[in-house]
């Protein structure tokens, strides 16, 4: 509490629970885990959170649906439709995608917990119309054992890092209703180019440790790598100073 400075957090919001959800008749089913005789495995619930009976025209906006239960799990459908808006009506059946419900809650925890300061965000993750894009019909979800990535997430329970990609839009409108005001949103890339990376790259240094830096900043630097899929987002509170790293590359606009 009363804390002034700055909160730096990278890949934490990627790593906070999500829901996962597939598109069935323009509505969000959520996904959740069975256990058979053949171990863990996907399964849908067994109940939709709008049906044809409901006589919902397709305009009418999916919250207002009569249909609509009142079970704590429709209560999360509910809440991804809300989320998503509009774009729930472009996503085909069957699209396959990740919300997560509580970055207001993480957020208001930080905001109050600020004081004055900048609070920086680093993470894989896009705004949410390019998020939910119906292209990206498998979602974000990504999993990890032993340095390899795979999409299984019921393989080696427990055993396997498991994230999803953020919802940035999700995040500036969670700041905006706790008082924080948008400093900047950016790629990786273009954060580091505009401070300084190039210059500690160019310092005088042993052969081997200037290849291993050049490495690094391949991986972090590279549209191929981290460069443009980990972005960059700094919110405040009472804070005028300096900002660098959001006028090489300016994303607010998508956001």
């Amino acid at each position: 509490q009363q804390f002034q400075g700055v909160m730096f957090a990278n890949e934490v919001l990627d790593a906070l629970v999500t829901e996962r959800f597939v598109m069935r008749a323009g509505a969000p089913r959520l996904l959740g885990v069975q256990l058979g005789p053949q171990g863990l495995r996907a399964s849908e619930r067994a109940h939709e959170i709008v049906t044809a009976a409901a006589g919902r025209s397709p305009a009418q906006p999916l919250m207002q649906s009569p249909a609509v239960p009142q079970s704590p799990y429709g209560q999360r459908e509910l809440a991804i439709a809300q989320r998503l808006g509009a774009l729930v009506q472009q996503l085909p059946d069957g699209y396959v995608g990740e919300c997560c419900l509580g970055v207001s809650a993480w957020i208001s925890a930080l905001a109050a917990a600020l004081q004055r300061g900048v609070v920086l965000l680093v993470d894989y993750g896009l705004p949410r119309a390019q998020l939910y894009h119906p292209q990206r019909q498998q979602g974000s979800l990504r999993c990890f054992f032993q340095h390899r990535a795979h999409d299984d997430a019921l393989f080696r329970p427990g055993f396997c890092d498991i994230s999803a990609w953020v919802d940035f839009t999700a995040v500036a409108e969670a700041a905006a209703e706790q008082g924080l005001q948008l400093l900047g949103f950016t790629t990786q890339a273009a954060f580091l180019l505009e401070n300084g990376i190039e210059s500690l790259l160019a310092r005088e240094m042993p052969e081997v440790e200037r290849t291993r830096l050049a490495h690094g900043a391949r991986q972090l630097l590279l549209p191929g790598e981290m460069g443009e899929s980990v972005k960059v987002m700094a919110l405040a509170r009472d804070y005028d100073g300096p900002m660098r790293g959001f006028s090489l590359q300016d994303l607010t606009g998508r956001l």
